[in-house]
């Protein structure tokens, strides 16, 4: 399982392309969140009068720590410092909403779009945001023994072959 992991993941940062595309999912998703945050900041209230409605047990705690979770979660996602764990945050912030839309007579609709961004956010959790991100800027690298620079996984590979 370990080898399977371990290539979906050279697979997936192989190349420019998909590089890429993963900046740009992780844009997309990572800024809908931010605007997310920010609307929770600015309509407090309505966010947990909202929760209320739709069934959201402890919706008023649940306000609080989503606000947190998103916040902190779409900051390293976007800017792909920590993408792992900002993806993961993100999808910690979308569970509590999801399971009180399985067990709520509420729209499915909203379980729907809930059920699609938490499931978009488990790749992104398991292998990571992509090539491009501030872990990629010199300064957040690790210089390694004897070289004067990290040694990037695609420069091994190339090395050992």
């Amino acid at each position: 399982m370990r080898s399977f992991i371990k290539k979906q993941t050279e697979n997936l940062s192989g190349g420019a392309a998909a590089s890429s595309a993963l900046l740009v999912g992780r844009l997309m998703v990572g800024l809908a969140f931010m605007a997310l945050a920010l609307g929770q900041i600015k309509y407090y209230s309505e966010f947990r009068d909202a929760m209320v409605f739709v069934s959201i047990p402890f919706a008023g705690t649940y306000c609080a720590v989503s606000l947190g979770l998103n916040f902190a979660g779409s900051v390293l996602f976007v800017l792909g410092f920590y993408a792992r764990v900002g993806a993961a945050l993100l999808f910690l912030s979308v569970l509590p909403m999801l399971a009180g839309l399985v067990f709520s007579s509420a729209n499915s609709l909203c379980l729907a779009a809930c059920l699609a961004v938490a499931g978009g956010l488990i790749p992104y959790a398991v292998f990571g945001g992509g090539e491009y991100g501030l872990k990629d800027v010199s300064f957040f690298r690790k210089k390694s023994a004897g070289h004067g620079r990290k040694i990037h996984p695609a420069e091994r590979r190339h090395r050992s072959l």
